[in-house]
């Protein structure tokens, strides 16, 4: 069973973790699992004794568990000391859904109200796929902690303890850790080192704490003092350098890689070449076992219980693995999009040494493949052919198309997938004959087009090649996949699903292995083939309804952030009329205080306006007073006296004295 990738440790956690502690025997597990216990994590009511000079202080593990354990791999025809993998199909068979129901139980009894628990048992490392899948199942947050040994130091205990060669341990200690490492890959997880445990606990308590979430963890207020009284240098026993390791002439050189992997990743949390290492060195050991395990007696021979289990029938699960429910990382508009599930574990199971598509536009298709050969660690080289000029089909477009692919390429797949800028035609000749494994047509649809890159490309195939054609369920458009997939798909193998406008899958070569062999057969059962169109017709549904949600939740952002730029322009807006508001009201004030002044001036005008026309009215009635006197008669009498005044200057006062009471006398009689 491979493991499922999950986006990141950082993912909220459930409010229920239970801390798995794994590895190899005689590797620290018990330690490791008591200062768990310490810490805060709650455990079993009824544990393994301790065995003197063997586990003295205790082997901190549910005897329930552990007897379920033992039987479980009895039943399976294998042991704890079986250096061999487990059947096929294992975790399928109904000894094995017994086994998950008794721990369920088990679970249920002694930590029904526990926040945060510890199991531990060595044999976790080979039924670690079980108990991730209770615990999902519980909705409790696995945690694992994986103790890493020097596999001297171990292969010596077991030795003294159990009179194992050396041999068999070493082969041991690779398949409990390459199988742990796998279960765990994509999980919240810790490496520790057994003699760094022992002389630095805080350290290990921090990472935990980071890794599973401080909030789970409630260590007791004496609890330094207990770990501090429970670990002990006396506890680490048959000591061996690094450097006594790698120059033992009988350590595989495999070994020597996977402890040093497995230390980088305890004393500084680097995985990268720890699963690069893995993978390549459980293809290594799977190799050996198919060529020579029929040399060597399986673990239960000569020992009484049942013979392992039958192989069982394909059932849907043979046909899903974790990585079909990865989410693609790279996202874009694509009729794709409901098929990356089935690319994740076409590659997964397939594992091609080369890829090769045609047609690649925005990438979507050819990214799911380079994510799922990343993910699942395939040695292969992947390799995209298109122009990115666009056609009939997909319409024609600009220069940005392919430097997005370009960009995106480089940032996450260079070191194995390439970019072939080129017409299918052109691009065949760098392909060798019979050297590619996979094959992704999806370039122009017609009918002749296909059926041209099919016929250019099918020597190019080798003798495990498989073709994928997009497009087979579309008959709109002018569109001939449909066609092509009909003519062929009677010569080949194959499998059709109906979703996502279609996806077919044709094996050509001689060579293909057990599980697209097993997808092709299927397509020969009709209940079978439902099942599976349905399961990754729903998975698929899943991606396309998330990229939905995704998208949604960025046009709300995008509508968000325009908001909040309106809401910001409105608010400058405000601003600017609350000031021009101000201004306003100012000049209001100054046209108040002019009009005042002026209605001060129109006032004083007025006034002076009255008095002058008092002063006119003044003037005229004393002109039409003197014309009156001009034309009277005694102005005419007097005549002669003013001209004598005239003449006589002293007798002019007593001439107009004398003149003015004549005028009066005569104006008022």
């Amino acid at each position: 069973m491979k493991p499922m990738e999950q986006p990141s440790v950082a993912a909220s956690l459930l409010p229920k973790a239970c801390v798995i502690v794994a590895g190899m025997h005689r590797s620290g597990t018990s330690a490791t699992a008591r200062v768990v216990n310490l810490l805060g994590a709650d455990i079993a009511r009824e544990l393994m004794p301790a065995i003197a000079g063997n586990n003295d202080r205790g082997f901190w593990e549910s005897k329930a568990v552990h007897d379920i354990h033992e039987a479980l791999l009895e039943t399976l025809g294998s042991a704890w000391d079986d250096p061999f993998p487990l059947p096929d199909g294992w975790l399928e068979t109904d000894a094995a859904l017994e086994a998950k129901r008794t721990l369920a139980e088990a679970v249920t009894k002694d930590f029904a109200v526990s926040r945060v628990f510890v199991v531990k048992d060595p044999r976790l490392s080979r039924l670690l796929p079980l108990w991730l899948e209770l615990l999902d199942e519980l909705r409790i947050e696995p945690v694992v902690v994986i103790s890493v040994r020097n596999p001297l130091e171990v292969a010596a205990s077991l030795q003294r303890r159990d009179g194992f060669p050396p041999a068999k341990s070493l082969l041991m200690f690779l398949r409990h850790a390459l199988e742990t490492e796998l279960a765990s890959r994509g999980r919240r997880r810790v490496f520790v080192r057994y003699d760094h445990l022992l002389a630095d606990w805080r350290s290990f308590a921090s990472k935990l704490g980071e890794t599973a979430g401080a909030r789970l963890l409630e260590a007791p207020a004496d609890s330094a003092d207990a770990i501090d009284g429970f670990l002990s240098l006396d506890l680490y026993r048959n000591r061996v350098s690094r450097e006594a390791l790698a120059n033992a002439p009988d350590v595989p050189a495999a070994v020597v890689e996977l402890f040093d992997r497995m230390s980088e990743a305890a004393d500084a949390g680097e995985e990268a070449g720890l699963r690069e290492s893995c993978d390549r060195i459980r293809a290594t050991v799977a190799e050996a076992t198919r060529m020579f395990g029929g040399l060597v007696p399986p673990a239960h021979a000569g020992r009484e219980g049942p013979a392992p289990t039958p192989p069982k029938q394909p059932g849907i699960a043979d046909f899903i693995s974790p990585a079909s429910f990865w989410f693609p990382d790279h996202l874009c508009d694509s009729g794709w999009i409901e098929h990356a599930p089935f690319a994740f574990w076409l590659v997964d199971a397939h594992r091609p040494s080369t890829l090769v598509e045609l047609g690649t536009h925005w990438g979507f298709s050819f990214f799911a493949f380079c994510q799922a050969v990343q993910g699942v660690g395939a040695d292969t080289r992947c390799f995209a052919v298109d122009t990115w000029q666009g056609d009939d089909h997909a319409g024609r477009y600009g220069e940005e198309v392919f430097e997005a692919v370009r960009s995106h390429n480089e940032g996450r797949y260079s070191a194995f997938a390439s970019l072939v800028r080129a017409t299918f035609d052109a691009a065949a000749p760098a392909f060798a004959d019979g050297s590619i494994d996979l094959l992704h047509i999806d370039g122009r649809h017609f009918y002749a087009d296909a059926r041209h890159d099919f016929d250019m490309w099918r020597p190019k195939l080798s003798h495990r090649g498989v073709v994928v054609f997009h497009d087979v369920s579309v008959r709109e458009h002018g569109f001939g996949v449909y066609r092509l997939w009909a003519e062929e798909r009677e010569k080949h193998p194959h499998f059709e699903f109906l979703h996502g406008h279609g996806l077919g899958v044709l094996g050509i070569g001689d060579g293909i292995g057990e599980r697209l062999r097993a997808l092709f057969e299927a397509a020969t059962d009709e209940t079978l083939t439902r099942q599976i169109r349905d399961a990754y017709g729903r998975l698929g549904a899943g991606v396309s309804e998330r990229l939905d949600r995704l998208n949604a939740h960025k046009l709300l952002a995008i509508k968000d952030e325009h908001i909040a730029h309106h809401v910001a322009d409105i608010g400058a807006q405000a601003a600017a009329l609350a000031r021009l508001n101000g201004e306003l009201a100012a000049d209001a004030a100054v046209v108040a205080r002019l009009n005042g002044e002026l209605a001060a001036e129109r006032s004083l005008a007025d006034a002076q306006r009255a008095d002058l026309d008092a002063q006119r009215g003044q003037l005229d009635a004393q002109r039409e007073e003197l014309d009156a006197m001009k034309r009277s008669s005694s102005w005419r009498i007097t005549g002669p006296l003013r001209l004598a005044a005239g003449a006589f200057p002293l007798l002019a006062r007593p001439a107009r004295r004398g003149l003015d009471r004549i005028w009066r006398t005569r104006r008022d009689g």
